[in-house]
């Protein structure tokens, strides 16, 4: 846990997002921003993807009773009794925090940082992995076969996290929910803003952990696919996409499918079903599935879409 307060919270990793930086003597990365309507490159990514204090938690009595409402049946699910011992340690640093007793207000970074530095501690094992997978190219099934299980797991965990935690899945999540209400004791507790707010931050990083758990103890295939278009694939500020059973997106129609490009080369899919099992396949996409799957990148992002150069993104917006 770091004890200095870290304000900038990313919620895309900048691990991920480099590798959109087009190789030169500046690396760029060039934006089209939906929300301000303009296109533009950058070299610095401190300030991509990020917002104060995105993460910040202050868990008081009534949040967690609204946790352990929710989660305390499943107590004996390894990652919901790490993560509400967590929270609870967290109810006690602000009833401590609340009495004013010495030094309290040093406290106030545990509750800031908690989540930003959960995701720190992911991110820095998934990028080992995502490295190792991206630039091993010809050689990824003998890198692969050195830990398929891990990378397996590191894969899932890449998706299932990083589908959680942007700013469209917290705004998603918040515009279906008009109210929290917490009843104990016979008494009725309507939860404030930022209640309800910190409620649904703790939720999602947890149901984040518990969709990678789930999972792994399930047929899934993942598919990482070369690209041999010659087109750079792109991300966004919602790198993930999720699509329901029923949709013949790339064939995929039997249960779940979910894509996420990794590099502007390489891409991964996720499927579950009939028919499915659980394994990593290798394959190529043409330039009729990258065109698909850019233009779906594009068409679904809410905020941002990135790119390695300015042509592909003014020949997207222009189609």
């Amino acid at each position: 846990m770091h004890l200095e307060r870290k304000a900038r919270q990313h919620y895309v990793a900048r691990f991920y997002l480099k590798r959109w930086q087009a190789e030169g003597r500046k690396k760029r990365m060039w934006v089209k921003s939906k929300e301000e309507n303009k296109t533009y490159s950058i070299t610095n990514l401190s300030s991509v993807c990020q917002k104060r204090d995105f993460y910040k938690i202050d868990v008081d009595e009534v949040v967690y009773g609204m946790l352990d409402y929710k989660y305390g049946h499943l107590l004996d699910e390894p990652v919901v009794g790490e993560m509400m011992a967590c929270f609870d340690a967290l109810r006690r640093v602000d009833s401590y925090m609340s009495r004013k007793l010495p030094k309290h207000e040093k406290l106030g970074v545990l509750g800031n940082n908690f989540i930003e530095d959960r995701y720190c501690e992911i991110e820095n094992k998934i990028a080992l992995a995502l490295t190792n997978i991206v630039d091993a190219k010809e050689k990824i099934v003998e890198v692969l076969q050195q830990d398929l299980v891990g990378y397996y797991s590191d894969l899932l965990g890449l998706f299932c996290t990083q589908h959680f935690r942007t700013l469209r899945a917290r705004a998603n999540m918040l515009s279906n929910i008009k109210g929290m209400v917490l009843e104990r004791d016979g008494e009725t507790v309507p939860l404030t803003d930022e209640q309800m707010e910190t409620t649904v931050k703790a939720i999602m990083f947890v149901e984040s952990l518990r969709l990678v758990e789930n999972l792994r103890r399930q047929d899934v295939t993942i598919s990482l696919n070369f690209n041999a278009s010659g087109v750079d694939l792109l991300t966004s500020s919602a790198p993930t996409i999720l699509l329901p059973g029923g949709t013949n997106a790339s064939g995929f129609n039997d249960g779940l499918y979910g894509f996420m490009a990794l590099s502007p080369g390489l891409s991964m899919s996720i499927s579950k079903g009939a028919g499915k099992k659980r394994a990593i396949e290798i394959g190529r996409s043409d330039i009729a599935a990258v065109n698909f799957v850019n233009r779906l990148i594009y068409d679904r992002s809410d905020r941002d879409v990135y790119s390695t150069s300015l042509r592909q993104l003014s020949d997207l917006e222009a189609d």
